[in-house]
């Protein structure tokens, strides 16, 4: 799916000071073949890619889930992913999580209010 989101991040430091930052990530992508013209394949959700040819029986037992995230928006520019939306283990909070594809590492994650992620 390409596309630009903005939302504004607000860090607040321990003194009470705090700063926002305006941001938008924007994923752009050449259409294949592969390409999903929508989430879940397609407008009845099939999750079924019919030119799929590379998970044979053969194969099948070497799948493996690569990475996953919570509820929100993600996007992966280059080698990290991004994700918006609720915290986990916190499920009041909103936030901004960034990770590492290649080792699956936490990078970054920042609360925002409510208002500031959509």
């Amino acid at each position: 799916m390409q596309g630009t989101s903005n939302f504004t991040v607000r860090v607040t430091g321990a003194g009470g000071a705090g700063a926002t930052k305006a941001l938008a990530i924007t994923v752009t992508a050449s259409a294949s073949a592969e390409d999903w013209a929508h989430p879940m394949h397609d407008a009845g959700h099939s999750r079924w890619a019919p030119q799929e040819n590379v998970i044979t029986p053969a194969t099948a037992a070497t799948v493996r889930e690569e990475w996953s995230s919570a509820e929100g928006l993600s996007a992966i520019p280059g080698n990290r992913l991004y994700v918006a939306g609720r915290n986990p283990q916190n499920p009041d909070e909103r936030g901004l999580a960034v990770h590492d594809l290649t080792t699956g590492s936490l990078l970054s994650q920042r609360s925002t209010a409510q208002d500031e992620c959509s």
